[in-house]
């Protein structure tokens, strides 16, 4: 194979590696090691932090009803952010006690400079409520997935818990892999003074006035320093209470004797927890959760085997009052997904390498096969640079480019074969062959990555699950290149023969092949060129069916997937001030809904199917919080939408609620699974609207949890000041201010106690603020010292107030929102039905009133004019990337025109998968991404296959000859190419766990396609050949006579044996 006359007829890059054995295995070897190190140092985690081109300004007024922080707060914002350059669009929610203004970052705008100007803005506000706490402003960020949630739990005092469970969340911290932990469900501290109106008016004082004495005494001040011989000496005051006992010390009268009258002498101070309930669960039992989270370069697996073990020992140390579990580990699942990577690149790889022997040889397919750790580590060295990590998007990457990673080795290895075949065995008849398609090989992987490209700059939600399995694609391709190009021909090279002992299989393939070829193929495609209008009729009613195939519904169509889960979550929310026991009671009835669940699926399948349950209550009690977890996937028979649908019959109607969800899946998009919004200038209009629009959604079937956020709020009472008050200086400010400090409290101020920070609050005892009474008794103080009561000089009249005021872009909105059991209805239907049947006719009864879509409506839409821009880029770059090879304007187009029929081939697929395998399968947003990467892959044959016709064109065979003898030629490899991208993939194809789900329709697009377009590749594009010349078209327009010279007779197939 060395010998000097063989390597004297060697040429070009190619040649110099083939014969150059130790650069092609130095350049194997740095990639593998530099792989292998990259792969034990990346940053492995469950899925990438989800970043938004949204800013997020949040800003408390506490006690303030949802009109006054309408008022006071989320107008000012909107005025002064509206005309900030880069700000596209915002909306806002005005909510009891806060305002939250979301701000969407125009394209084109650097998110952190636009955050800037928004701060500063906002900052530059100086008329907010002088009790509102400071604007926080910053990027909208979703929570990730805790690496594993430990939950401490007892019938003990909470007091007790939470100590023991900050205790454990220190000694958490303090393990070698975790730098990150925090409590969840912990109710905040807070010192409470209360004093009733009858001490006050005993001693002449109002809740202002104990409040501004307080923060005279409870103070630390720096006296400055006394400058002495010897240094300076520092002056300090140090009065500062920090517990309920040392203020109770403070003092607040004196009297002529010299006697004080303490605070402790007028008030009762509590010093222990807020004033209002807060419910954590587990399991039934109080409980409080710590969860631990990945930070900078940290591992979530490591994290959750260091928790486990940790857990393990801290177990045996506890009272038997007092239990630990570890659950909810993402890292299980990453694990998981580990595994189900190995096992599929491991199988798929096995039946890429039956294929590439049953059709090759055994020992070409080894090679093959062998360069594919290159492509994979090669990829891995590069992740970081692209801010990728090993998540489950990246690992879903690997998965889907295994089989095509190995096309552009199968050409070069299949025409190095073919060459030697037909003559000696040596390295010039190797380069030889891989130099003849080295050209349109490398220009077929380039389309491939092209076909990618486009989706690196994807914007929105799908941004962070598409990126990383896009970066890996594109660089796995990249490396295959130097893998098959530098050093596959230099491994073929070193062997003395392409055939071996165990080659039976094969030689018995090829015999069939050829024997199917010369009977089958041949006079087929022989029929269809006589017969080619007919055949592109045939084709065209093929694209007509998969059409219709979508749009009746036989596929259905849900842009966002909902990935299968081992959780289900649920929520209640309680219209707020609703009394404590009334959340209390509804928590029980839902808990006692899942009981008879468990009882009814142990019974039914021998499983409990529900493991935990924790529970954990917010917004001041009105809010509770359910996560359910269930067995995993492989070990319960029951999906968990199904457990979903059940639990939801258990719990029925909630007339108390004002919300109520429950949710078994994973959900990429923002918000329900329908948002709409109405607008209207007039309130009433448009909520008479919303809840004739909420009637019609809750006729359909599958569709639940339909609100309107114009649900009425709780009782307000309105205060007013009285001629009397006014004609005595009182103020309605005056007025409002007193009753807060009454009602909510005047807070004293806020210390640092240990790891918690806590707020100092003067009010009225809790049996004085629980009745309408409390305003009746009240006495007012007035601009000249004096004191009379309420009813004198004030009165007040009731209404009903909001829950929240939602507004967009500056007006106020009404956001009408569904959750859908997507096994029973699609959300894609529902709206084009409402769109199309009852929004003109509902608008034409509301003049004024107009609809837009929001949330997740309107992401899909954004992400479908994503995708088809996408698209559009990565065919123009496909076009380009064939035209340069080909040298013509024409051929690219007909060779692109396989594209729409690789995409029948997914849809077919869908249906087949559907059908037979997973009736929740859907046409969805993933397995469009997969026909955009389709569209690359299944243009690489067709662009094999012209490239021959042009070759065989220039030789001067007629154009006839020329396209049956490029189908003959290149059978082989266009089969090879297209069996090895399905096998690849075919595992995960009837994978089912729940890892699985997100990715299967990108599969299901790619293979599929692929497996369709090889019928298209060898017989559509003959036909579009043959019938071109009908049109004009000839040897001349696509042969320039500077070519004929420059064109090299491709090898025919080797003879078998």
């Amino acid at each position: 194979m060395s010998d000097q006359a063989n390597d004297e007829q060697v040429t070009g890059l190619i040649g110099w590696f083939a014969t150059n054995h130790v650069a092609a295995n130095l350049i194997w070897f740095i990639v593998i090691a530099i792989g292998l190190y990259t792969v034990f140092n990346i940053k492995v985690e469950t899925m990438p932090a989800f970043e938004t081109e949204r800013i997020s300004v949040s800003m408390s007024y506490p006690g303030a009803t949802p009109e006054d922080i309408e008022e006071t707060i989320t107008i000012k914002i909107e005025e002064a952010i509206d005309d900030i350059e880069g700000v596209d669009s915002y909306y806002s929610y005005s909510s009891e006690s806060s305002a939250r203004v979301t701000i969407t970052v125009a394209n084109g705008y650097d998110r952190i400079d636009v955050t800037n100007e928004v701060k500063a803005a906002v900052d530059s506000i100086s008329s907010f409520p002088p009790d509102a706490y400071p604007p926080r402003v910053g990027d909208l960020q979703f929570n990730k997935p805790p690496a594993i949630s430990v939950q401490v739990s007892g019938d003990v005092n909470m007091k007790t818990l939470i100590d023991l469970a900050e205790q454990m969340r220190k000694e958490i911290v303090a393990l070698d892999d975790v730098s990150y932990a925090y409590l969840n469900g912990v109710r905040p501290y807070e010192i409470r003074i209360e004093i009733s109106e009858q001490t006050l008016q005993r001693y002449g004082l109002t809740l202002e006035q104990i409040s501004q004495i307080i923060r005279q005494w409870s103070v630390n001040v720096s006296s400055g320093a006394i400058e002495t011989d010897v240094g300076a000496i520092r002056v300090r005051a140090t009065g500062q209470a920090y517990s309920g006992e040392e203020f109770e010390n403070v003092p607040i009268l004196t009297a002529a004797d010299g006697t004080t009258l303490k605070l402790g002498d007028i008030a009762t101070i509590h010093d222990g927890f807020v004033d209002y309930e807060n419910i954590t669960l587990f399991n039934g039992q109080p409980s409080i959760g710590i969860r631990a989270e990945a930070r900078g370069e940290e591992n979530d697996v490591d994290i959750a085997a260091a928790i486990s073990t940790w857990a393990e020992r801290r177990s045996a140390t506890l009272p038997e009052s007092i239990t630990l579990t570890t659950w909810a580990s993402s890292a299980y699942y990453l694990k998981g997904h580990l595994t189900m990577m190995v096992k599929n690149l491991a199988f798929g790889g096995f039946l890429v390498f039956l294929a590439l022997t049953a059709l090759l040889r055994g020992r070409v397919a080894f090679w093959v096969v062998f360069g594919l750790p290159v492509a994979f580590l090669g990829a891995v060295i590069f992740l970081p640079s692209f801010d990728v990590t090993i998540c489950l998007p990246s690992l879903f990457g690997f998965i889907v480019v295994i089989g095509i990673v190995v096309d552009d080795a199968i050409i070069i290895a299949e025409s190095a074969y073919a060459e030697t075949a037909r003559g000696k065995y040596n390295v010039a008849s190797i380069v030889r062959g891989a130099q003849r398609v080295a050209v349109p090989a490398t220009f077929g992987v380039l389309t491939t990555v092209a076909a990618f490209l486009p989706l690196m700059f994807a914007t929105g939600p799908i941004k962070n699950i598409v990126v990383p399995i896009t970066s890996v694609v594109i660089l796995c391709l990249l490396f295959s290149l130097i893998e098959s190009k530098l050093i596959l021909p230099s491994h073929l090279a070193l062997m003395k023969s392409s055939t071996g002992r165990f080659d039976v299989v094969a030689n018995w393939t090829q015999k069939q092949l050829d024997k199917f070829i010369n009977a089958v193929y041949l006079p087929f495609v022989r029929r269809c060129l006589e017969f080619r209008y007919a055949t592109l009729s045939f084709f065209f009613m093929l694209f007509v069916g998969a059409s219709m195939l979508v749009m009746s519904g036989i596929v259905p169509f849900g842009f966002f997937p909902s990935g299968a889960a081992d959780f289900i979550r649920g929520n209640v929310k309680l219209v707020e001030g609703a009394p404590d026991q009334l959340m209390t009671d509804t928590i029980n009835h839902i808990h006692q809904g899942l009981e008879e669940l468990r009882e009814e699926f142990l019974n039914e399948t021998g499983n409990p199917v529900i493991q935990n349950v924790a529970t954990y209550t917010s917004d001041e009690n009105t809010q509770a919080n359910f996560q359910v977890e269930l067995s995993k996937l492989g070990e319960r028979s029951i999906d968990q939408s199904e457990v979903a649908r059940r639990w939801r019959q258990k719990v029925g109607e909630l007339a108390h609620a004002e919300e109520l969800s429950i949710s078994s899946s994973y959900r990429v998009g923002s918000g329900a699974d329908i948002d709409l919004n109405l607008r209207g200038e007039n309130p009433e209009v448009l909520e008479r609207a919303g809840d004739e629009l909420v009637d019609y959604l809750r006729a359909f079937d599958g569709l639940h949890n339909v609100r309107s956020s114009a649900t009425a709020g709780p009782r307000e009472m309105r205060l007013l000041v009285k001629p009397e008050g006014e004609a005595a200086g009182l103020t309605l400010n005056s007025l409002a201010r007193q009753v807060r400090y009454a009602l909510y409290g005047a807070e004293v101020q806020r210390i640092q106690r240990g790891d918690s920070n806590l707020r100092v609050m003067v009010k009225y005892p809790k049996n004085e603020r629980t009745s309408v009474g409390t305003l009746d008794n009240m006495w007012v103080r007035l601009p000249d010292g004096t004191s009379t009561p309420f009813s004198t000089v004030a009165e007040y009249y009731e209404q009903i107030g909001y829950n929240s005021i939602r507004r967009e872009n500056g007006a106020r909105t009404l956001a009408i929102s569904a959750e859908a059991d997507k096994n029973r209805v699609n959300t894609q239907e529902v709206l084009a039905t409402v769109q199309r049947t009852f929004l003109p006719e509902l608008l034409s009864r509301y003049p004024g009133v107009t609809w837009e879509a929001s949330g997740t409506t309107m992401e899909e839409a954004l992400g479908f004019e994503a995708i088809l821009t996408s698209f559009g880029f990565a065919l123009v770059a496909i076009y380009a990337l064939m035209a340069v090879p080909l040298r013509s304007y024409l051929l690219p187009v007909l060779i692109m025109s396989v594209i729409p029929f690789g995409i029948i081939g997914a849809i077919f697929g869908h249906w087949v998968m559907r059908s037979l395998v997973d009736d929740t399968i859907v046409f969805n947003f993933v397995s469009m991404i997969g026909c955009i990467a389709l569209s690359g892959v299944v243009v690489n044959d067709s662009l094999i296959l012209v490239h021959y016709v042009k070759r065989k064109l220039s030789e001067g065979a007629d154009l006839v000859s020329a396209i049956v003898s490029s189908g003959k030629a290149r059978f082989r490899a266009i089969l090879l190419t297209s069996l090895t991208t399905f096998f690849g993939l075919m595992p995960i194809l009837f994978e089912q766990s729940s890892q699985a789900k997100m990715i299967v329709n990108m599969a299901i697009s790619i293979a599929f396609g692929i497996l369709f377009a090889t019928g298209i590749t060898l017989v559509l594009i003959p036909t579009l050949v043959r019938t071109l010349a009908d049109i004009g078209w000839n040897r001349t327009a696509v042969i320039r006579p500077s070519e004929r010279g420059e064109i090299v007779a491709a090898p025919e197939p080797a003879a078998a044996g």
